[in-house]
C-alpha cells in the first residue's frame, strides 16, 4: 500500500422506522503499526461544518475506529463477539455496544476490504442493524 490512500466507506444503518445509506470517499494516510493496518482520515459531520478525524485499526480478526473532534468514541468489532465503550457526543456521554455478527476483513498489495454486519445498541437497548463496508486503495480513480 502507498501512504496516501483513498478510503470509501459505505454504511446502511437500518432502524424500525427507516433505511439510512450513506456512502463517503475520501484521502486518507495508511500506515502498518503493531501487526494492524492503521488508515487515517477526516470526516465532516452531515450538515454541520465539524470534523471528527477517524483512526481505523484493521487486522485479520479485529477492527477498531476511533474518532476524535466532534465527536469522540471507539468502536471495536470482531465476529461473534459484543464490545462496549463510552461515545462522546456534544450533548454527553453514550454507551454504545456492538455485536459483530459476521466480518470479512481482506488484504491485498493495492487495497483492503472490510465487510462488517453490525447491531448498534445504546445504553443496553438496541438501536439499529447495520451494515458497513470499506474500501481502501492506492487507486484515485
Amino acid at each position: 500500500m502507498n501512504k496516501s490512500v483513498m478510503v470509501t466507506v459505505f454504511g446502511k444503518q437500518t432502524s424500525d422506522a427507516e433505511s439510512e445509506p450513506i456512502e463517503v470517499t475520501t484521502p486518507g494516510e495508511y500506515y502498518f503499526e503493531n501487526g494492524m493496518h492503521c488508515i487515517k482520515y477526516d470526516e465532516i459531520a452531515e450538515g454541520k461544518d465539524q470534523i471528527s478525524n477517524i483512526l481505523l485499526k484493521a487486522g485479520p480478526d479485529k477492527v477498531e475506529m476511533t474518532r476524535t473532534g466532534f465527536i469522540n468514541g471507539e468502536l471495536y468489532f470482531s465476529e461473534g463477539k459484543m464490545h462496549t465503550t463510552s461515545y462522546e457526543l456534544p450533548f454527553g456521554n453514550i454507551y454504545m455496544t456492538t455485536n459483530t455478527r459476521e466480518m470479512n476483513v481482506a488484504f491485498g498489495e493495492d487495497e483492503i476490504l472490510i465487510d462488517i454486519d453490525y447491531e448498534l445498541s445504546m445504553n443496553d437497548e438496541r438501536i439499529s442493524d447495520n451494515i458497513m463496508k470499506i474500501r481502501i486503495s492506492n487507486d484515485y480513480n
